[in-house]
């Protein structure tokens, strides 16, 4: 059975890139990619 297409794509990009160590948040408004306005939603190599 083939995969689903977007299963497909987040496994080839996976394979590519390695895990980035960041979620976006798409209800937070504005240019700043996380809740509490600061940079501290990135841990790269924290995936807890």
């Amino acid at each position: 059975m083939a995969r689903p297409a977007a299963e497909a794509i987040y496994a080839a990009l996976l394979g590519a890139y390695g895990p980035q160590g960041w979620w976006p948040l798409l209800a937070v408004r504005g240019a700043n990619p996380t809740a509490s306005g600061s940079l501290r939603g990135y841990h790269p190599g924290d995936y807890s």
